[in-house]
């Protein structure tokens, strides 16, 4: 049946025959108290959407396990980003984002799940929004990871039927190794973090490890993203027009459009150089 809590309070009144000692009191049924208390303390560690963990949740167990000198030698962490779910949100709508999101979230726990890679350190979280993280612990850690990684990478990407609706989507993995990566928490999360960025710059559905440097190439993306703002106020963007030529007759059959950014700083940068950056972060309207 279901389990109950009890209060009992009392103290001792006449004292019986022998050593039998009488007590008086008051027993109380406080089941109904103990329940919402665990609701809340579930609440407060679990998301609502998915059921699993949350980040306060992943942060606390992230700091137990890199705070073990044995498991710090032998733990990895994957942080996980669905590819696109803003154009599902935008084009379906936020109920069916959800639905998504708890299917992405079901897909996951069985990946994981089926790959017997967990191991003693085995944690999925949801992070929040479309950002899930997984921690591993065990010996031959970081190959167990990276097969992981290939299988996720793989089977998130078969389509998802929602409400009616197929998306096709994806993830995006950045893969962290402790100690090499980060001895602590924070440290840790962030290159697995700046991983998980260059494996989305490298064109999604896909995994990257944390490198030495990566954090530069982050640096000059942004400050790319920086000038490049500044260049359309500027007015630096310009158009070049190639004649196109009929090999016929010989004669101007038009012209292509062409644009280069003629910047002060870099010189004329040419579009493979920046398209896919304004694409990305949305200049390429104003660019338009």
């Amino acid at each position: 049946g279901e389990e109950r809590w009890w209060s009992i309070s009392g103290r001792p009144a006449n004292a019986g025959e022998g050593s039998l000692v009488q007590f008086r009191g008051v027993i109380s049924d406080v089941s109904a108290e103990k329940q919402a208390e665990a609701r809340v303390r579930h609440m407060a560690h679990y998301d609502g959407l998915t059921g699993l963990p949350n980040r306060l949740f992943f942060n606390n167990a992230l700091s137990r396990m890199i705070s073990d000198p044995v498991t710090l030698q032998r733990m990895v962490l994957l942080l996980v980003d669905v590819d696109h779910f803003k154009m599902v949100n935008d084009t379906l709508g936020h109920p069916i984002g959800d639905q998504f999101l708890r299917a992405v979230s079901s897909r996951l726990i069985e990946c994981v799940t089926r790959s017997g890679l967990g191991g003693e350190g085995h944690v999925v979280a949801r992070l929040g929004g479309d950002e899930f993280a997984i921690t591993m612990a065990g010996e031959d850690v970081v190959d167990h990871a990276i097969r992981l990684a290939d299988h996720l990478v793989e089977v998130m990407k078969e389509p998802y039927l929602i409400g009616g609706h197929q998306i096709v989507s994806g993830v995006s993995i950045g893969i962290a190794i402790a100690p090499y990566d980060g001895e602590s928490a924070e440290t840790l999360q962030r290159n697995a973090d700046l991983a998980l960025y260059c494996a989305k710059d490298s064109g999604r559905g896909c995994w990257e490890r944390f490198e030495i440097g990566m954090d530069v190439a982050i640096r000059e993306r942004h400050a790319m993203e920086r000038d490049l703002r500044a260049a359309l106020a500027s007015d630096e963007m310009r158009l070049f027009f190639q004649p196109l030529v009929d090999v016929n007759t010989g004669g101007h059959s038009g012209f292509e459009a062409l644009l280069r950014w003629e910047s002060e700083e870099r010189g004329m940068v040419m579009p493979g150089d920046f398209i896919a950056l304004a694409e990305e972060t949305g200049l390429i309207l104003p660019i338009g």
